[in-house]
């Protein structure tokens, strides 16, 4: 034998054995007596260092000391506040950054991304205070609402997106303010008057970003996307032409107008392009073209890869059974088919950087009982390099949890079946510039419920041949040669999925979670060591030999060790 061979064998069987040498090392994290404690983000360093962005209320707590400050002004109301934190690879919180606005207000955290190896950028739903009294931002003591970063007296919402840049030593770099407002088919503002008889000036009917995603590409560009229509009673007027565009604002400055002449009716997502420290607006992107209906509605994750190169994910919702073509670009023969058995589907759409459409992916059906009704949402994207593949994960719910022999309809992808009922799925894909190939998928069967990978917006994390899904399923998971089954058969729980890149399910880790309440949260891979989050309520956790027992609602974040 060959020493190159000896060499790769003995690789091999380390590698093998890395499934069972596995352990957590920590369980740390915030815990609250209210409702409202979540992680809606991670990102890790080269350093090993975990950067989260989460929510809490008022008296949440981190090893023991208040996550909020406690000003002379009192307690604060009952709110939903947003956490920026830095974690060291032994589970010290190494700086924080608060907002907390008065009066029971929440800010609600959106997204966090990595800029290279110097800083991390993060979205969060803003808002502003109204009166003098117990405001923090970004962990500093506001004294009055004129001291605040942007001024909000003409301002009819009192929301605003904020885009908050920080170096990896929590010193603000750039923090930017963005919203919207409305034109009247006479090309004026749309106002209210302002309700203080001491501010005579008229409010701007304006609106944050909803449901907004983003990402920063190589060049400093930042993709930013939302629903285009923010309420119903925007969307009457633009069915009644009251409204003849929308203009976009940044820090207080108008920087570019959308026009809703021939806008697809609808909550349809909107990519907007801001040039590299929001200077100007470079393009604006309505998704959809056209639709048959309105029954939709669209939610939405978007990432930008080293190419510059965008992808969203967006997931449609049906309120009633109709057979629709939703068109994204009629030159490209690009056009989304919804049938009326299908109440969610999930889809991916690929961009260049100029917001040129190039492919979709979506899973049709073939049907065996059109009856039943069949729900595929995509959640999240990963990309490996090296290997030139992503991956994209998925939930499958088609049919009855106690019918073992009918799938009633199987997805298939441009003509590939998915053997796949209620299951977690990953799928891998060529990253290419046309419609990609599908290379391989993996699945994990929740044994009772259809449960598996709900709320998992960021939570895929790829690295070292390994693929990593948190899940939360009832029953158990069935493993190859590695089954868990979770004794209380209505009881819900939460594990960890592990597939190496051929999509073979190889590992699964069960933190002993039982409250249905619990959900996974974000995930983030570096090196060796993962990170995961998830949300406990009222309830027990095991991680490893790591015991975790909290009253309240419990975000924890656990290092993994693969």
């Amino acid at each position: 034998m060959t020493v190159k061979r000896t060499l790769w064998l003995i690789a091999m069987a380390l590698l093998s054995l890395g499934a069972h040498a596995q352990h957590f090392d920590w369980a740390k994290g915030y815990s609250s007596s209210q409702e409202g404690c979540l992680i809606k983000g991670t990102v890790t360093d080269s350093d090993g260092n975990l950067y989260i962005l989460g929510q809490f209320t008022k008296d949440a707590t981190w090893g023991g000391q208040r996550i909020l400050p406690i000003a002379p002004y009192g307690p604060g109301q009952n709110s939903i506040n947003t956490l920026i934190a830095k974690i060291s690879p032994s589970g010290e919180m190494l700086w924080k950054k608060v907002i907390h606005s008065n009066n029971g207000q929440n800010n609600l955290p959106i997204d966090i991304k990595l800029l290279g190896d110097t800083a991390v950028a993060c979205l969060v739903q803003v808002r502003l205070p109204s009166t003098d009294a117990y405001c923090y931002y970004l962990d500093t003591l506001i004294p009055s609402t004129s001291d605040y970063p942007i001024s909000t007296e003409q301002l009819s919402s009192r929301i605003c997106t904020s885009l908050i840049i920080l170096d990896f030593d929590g010193n603000i770099l750039e923090d930017h303010f963005l919203y919207t407002s409305y034109v009247d088919i006479d090309g004026n503002d749309i106002v209210y008057d302002n309700p203080d008889p001491n501010v005579t000036t008229p409010i701007l009917r304006n609106l944050w970003l909803r449901d907004p995603s983003f990402d920063i590409d190589n060049d400093g560009n930042v993709f930013v996307c939302r629903i285009a229509q923010d309420k119903l009673d925007d969307l009457y007027d633009v069915q009644k032409g009251t409204i003849s565009g929308i203009k976009f604002w940044v820090d207080g400055r108008h920087i570019g107008t959308s026009s809703v002449e021939n806008h697809a009716m609808g909550w349809f997502p909107q990519i907007i392009k801001y040039s590299p420290h929001f200077d100007t607006l470079l393009t604006i992107r309505n998704v959809v073209q056209s639709c048959d209906s309105v029954e939709y509605q669209s939610f939405t994750s978007l990432k930008v890869d080293r190419d510059n190169h965008v992808f969203l994910i967006g997931k449609l919702i049906m309120s009633g059974y109709h057979t629709n073509n939703i068109v994204i670009d009629s030159s490209q023969d690009i056009i989304l088919h919804h049938p009326d058995r299908t109440v969610i589907k999930g889809y991916l759409l690929h961009f260049d950087s100029d917001l040129n459409a190039k492919y979709l992916i979506s899973l049709d059906d073939s049907v065996i009982n059109p009856t039943i009704p069949a729900m595929v949402p995509f959640h999240d994207i990963v990309f490996d390099y090296d290997s030139n593949r992503f991956f994209l994960s998925a939930t499958c719910n088609r049919g009855l949890n106690g019918d073992t022999v009918n799938f009633y309809s199987v997805p298939m992808y441009r003509g590939i079946p998915l053997n796949v009922k209620n299951d977690a799925i990953i799928m891998a894909f060529s990253l290419s510039e046309n419609t990609p190939e599908l290379l391989s998928y993996g699945s994990v069967p929740s044994i009772r419920s259809s449960d598996c990978n709900t709320n998992s917006i960021g939570n895929l994390a790829c690295g070292n041949n390994r693929v990593f899904l948190q899940t939360k399923y009832r029953g158990g998971v069935r493993f190859p040669e590695n089954t868990i089954q979770f004794n209380n058969w209505n009881d819900q729980s939460l594990g960890l999925l592990i597939f190496d890149y051929s999509l073979k399910p190889i590992y699964g880790v069960h933190y002993f979670t039982s409250s249905p309440n619990s959900k996974p949260q974000s995930i983030s891979f570096s090196d060796s060591t993962l990170y995961l989050s998830s949300l406990l309520s009222n309830d027990n956790a095991t991680f490893g030999n790591i015991h975790v027992s909290e009253q309240g609602y419990f975000s924890c974040v656990a290092k993994y060790v693969d």
